[in-house]
């Protein structure tokens, strides 16, 4: 029972989360809908959309009467559209499916976009709902159609019971909340690579509406560490270690690598080859860089 209670302990505390924003999209005001889509006569839905699965143009009238080009599709009969088209998730799961029920976002009129530096911050909550601890994110110009890559690694101090992503804008002399989005921990299955578009919602927001949307790639994982009387085990949520800990999180910054001199010519040295010939040993250069990932759109269209 002893060692039960040990390696339980120990497995507690090094509970890992790592959580890294991938993209943002649609940063601006928008109503959440689920609507029943149908098939044409055609046998088909009769959708042109986006790569990013944003309906452009319909084929025929079957749908149009709910449905709006401009509209964003994010699941279909609660299966999530991450990073595949609706018609490959339609031809694979829903193929014999005559009706599926359509989870979309539509752009509020008035809505304005959200433009400028940016910056995030990853918060661990409390079961009760305190803040345990946060990390902010360096800033960031927005740009929806390219890849941000922030992230973070951190130990899940005990008491935590939530996630939170929340995106503030970075002006002059404050740095105001714009939205943020909230992943319950027991929602995360332990020791697999979750991603999903998350929906920002601020204080202004009802349950119906988002302000923008993050795709998050998140696992939660468990660091097995030593339980030998001769190794310390885990830290008491009272100690100074944990403390110490705690309150930093791992630091993930890209760095370009260090050019890779030529030699110069006096330096190189001729090698003879079994024919007598003479082959010369040439240097290469290298370098490194952190690059924006532009995503390319292409239309789609949804027959099956």
């Amino acid at each position: 029972v002893l060692c039960a209670i040990l390696l339980w302990t120990a497995m507690s505390a090094g509970e890992t989360l790592f959580l890294k924003v991938e993209r943002l999209r649609r940063l601006y005001r928008c109503s959440v809908k689920h609507l029943p889509v149908r098939r044409g006569e055609d046998g088909s839905f009769g959708l042109g959309l986006t790569e990013d699965n944003v309906i452009f143009e319909f084929h025929h009238d079957t749908n149009a009467d709910i449905l709006e080009c401009g509209d964003q599709v994010r699941a279909v009969n609660g299966i999530p559209l991450v990073r595949e088209r609706l018609g490959v998730i339609v031809q694979r799961e829903l193929a014999d499916e005559t009706e599926v029920a359509m989870e979309i976002t539509r752009k509020v009129s008035t809505a304005a976009n959200l433009s400028g530096e940016v910056f995030a911050s990853l918060l661990l909550m409390h079961r009760n709902g305190s803040v345990l601890s946060e990390w902010p994110s360096d800033l960031w110009k927005v740009r929806t159609e390219s890849v941000w890559g922030a992230f973070w690694t951190v130990t899940l101090p005990p008491g935590a019971g939530a996630a939170k992503l929340a995106l503030h804008r970075s002006l002059l002399l404050t740095d105001p909340l714009y939205g943020s989005a909230l992943l319950p921990l027991s929602d995360l299955p332990e020791g697999e690579v979750v991603t999903r578009w998350h929906g920002l919602r601020c204080s202004k927001t009802n349950s119906s509406e988002f302000i923008g949307e993050v795709l998050l790639t998140v696992r939660r994982y468990n660091n097995m560490i030593s339980v030998s009387p001769r190794v310390t085990g885990a830290s008491s949520e009272f100690s100074d270690e944990y403390e110490e800990r705690a309150a930093v999180a791992a630091q993930h910054q890209t760095e370009p690598l260090a050019p890779v001199a030529d030699l110069p010519m006096d330096d190189v040295v001729p090698r003879h080859t079994r024919n007598g010939a003479h082959e010369t040993k040439a240097s290469t250069h290298s370098g490194g860089g952190q690059y924006a990932l532009p995503l390319s759109v292409r239309s789609q269209q949804v027959g099956t």
